[in-house]
């Protein structure tokens, strides 16, 4: 999958997180910055597809998104929540680049 076209924002709706309840939002993105820093993931082309999947399944099996891992993996949202979950760990990643 190549990259996302798909706005943080929109991608964060669709996994359950509104604008206006940033608290459950913040925990996931901390948690899913520390999984990424840890497994030494720069972007998605340095990690390669089997790395970047484990960031995805890490992400969608985390404590506040896993409600959606089942439409995630079938059923006729699939490919829009893959291309979400995509979108956000490269987000992460270009901001937690530029601190």
């Amino acid at each position: 999958m190549g990259p996302s076209k798909m706005l943080a924002s929109t991608a964060r709706n669709l996994l359950g997180f509104p604008e206006k309840e940033k608290g459950r939002y913040n925990v996931w993105r901390t948690e899913i910055t520390e999984f990424v820093a840890q497994n030494n993931i720069e972007n998605q082309t340095q990690a390669g597809a089997e790395k970047w999947a484990e960031v995805r399944d890490f992400a969608i099996s985390h404590r506040y998104a896993r409600g959606y891992k089942a439409g995630y993996t079938k059923g006729k949202n699939s490919s829009t929540l893959q291309e979400a979950l995509t979108t956000i760990p490269a987000n992460i990643r270009v901001k937690e680049s530029k601190k």
